[in-house]
């Protein structure tokens, strides 16, 4: 999709969104441009971007254009997931946006394949601009998880109450990629946000607003990662880990952004006011 496409797909969101519904069509066009000599400083290109406004489809497509994307459709799982103009909206238990089958082809992408692996190196982001329904889901509630089932994962970006929650498998934790690394108490409010996780140079960390919520140390690589998981959106592959409220959009990358890059990304959302 290219930059004017992906302009026209947002547009009518933006009136009726604001400045948030502006920022993510900035998003998307430029990520959507296609691959170009990045000069130092630029912003990276993520392996899959889901626009969610306007989706209409039952298979929402990856429209990242980096050489490595994989062909990775969503598709929406249960008749109440609800499409608005501003995204798509979970409000019940049940419904879920999945890969059809395994995202293997993600997996293989960030667990580096066999070089990366040699040199025991592993490099994350995964953006989201959510707006969470409230403040009482728990489980830990799944937002964004690249997993198996409830204790079997590569990573998940939750819902624990008020707090975010990041768990990343790698070589040096169990095979659920506990313990978990938590957000300060409050980074999670029923409001459109833009949440950023990282995971590069054996630290992990999560940006709520460009803004750093959390910070752990965590080594080790994506060696030990399953090709068989599922990406899933708003709950986990089983069912049973219920999330609700609106996805505007996600992306993930195979590197880690680094704190200037997360804000230079809030930044250019915002810029639009």
């Amino acid at each position: 999709m290219d930059a004017r496409r992906a302009s026209k797909v947002g547009a009518s969101a933006v009136a009726g969104w604001g400045a948030l519904g502006a920022l993510l069509v900035l998003v998307v066009a430029a990520v959507s441009v296609g691959a170009q000599e990045a000069a130092p400083g630029d912003l990276p290109e993520p392996l899959v971007l889901y626009n969610l406004m306007n989706a209409e489809a039952d298979l929402i497509p990856n429209v990242a254009t980096a050489a490595n994307a994989p062909d990775l459709p969503l598709q929406v799982v249960h008749s109440a997931v609800q499409r608005e103009p501003d995204g798509v909206w979970i409000t019940q238990a049940s419904p879920m946006l999945r890969t059809p089958g395994s995202a293997r082809a993600l997996v293989e992408a960030l667990s580096g394949g066999v070089e990366l692996r040699a040199m025991q190196m592993a490099e994350l982001t995964v953006e989201a601009v959510i707006t969470p329904a409230d403040t009482a889901h728990e489980g830990p509630a799944r937002i964004v998880t690249l997993s198996a089932d409830p204790y079997r994962r590569c990573f998940t970006l939750g819902q624990q109450g008020d707090q975010y929650i990041l768990r990343i498998r790698t070589t040096d934790t169990d095979e659920n990629g506990t313990p978990d690394i938590v957000s300060t108490p409050g980074a999670l409010e029923p409001r459109a946000q833009h949440v950023v996780a990282t995971f590069g140079d054996d630290v992990a960390r999560i940006y709520v607003d460009g803004i750093p919520v959390a910070e752990e140390a965590r080594t080790g690589n994506f060696a030990d990662w399953d090709p068989e998981s599922l990406l899933v959106l708003g709950n986990e592959a089983t069912g049973d880990r219920p999330w609700a409220g609106g996805f505007h959009l996600v992306a993930i990358y195979d590197i880690a952004m680094s704190p200037e890059q997360v804000q230079a990304r809030y930044n250019e959302l915002v810029a639009t006011l």
